[in-house]
């Protein structure tokens, strides 16, 4: 299953898995996302994807944007308040 960490606006981290197309672990501390990893790849593999995370801070920006078109705008703004508590 193809799942990528992704930098939150607020600097926390996410998972989102292509499966889905949807997140399913958000608010994450870099030490959880980091635990993360670890338990699913190794800890060698999981600190590159989150460096990944860090270095492609558009990925937030491309994680929502395919929320919206596969699930709708209804959706995608929903998400975007869950993660963000707005």
């Amino acid at each position: 299953m193809a799942w990528r960490i992704v930098k939150q606006p607020d600097g926390l981290y996410a998972r989102f898995a292509d499966p889905v197309d949807h997140f399913t672990h958000y608010n994450m501390t870099l030490a959880e996302a980091l635990r993360y990893c670890q338990d699913e790849i190794g800890l060698a593999e999981g600190m590159r994807k989150v460096q990944r995370a860090d270095d492609e801070p558009s990925r937030w920006a491309d994680c929502l944007e395919t929320i919206e078109i596969v699930h709708g705008m209804e959706e995608r703004l929903k998400t975007e308040r869950l993660i963000r508590g707005v």
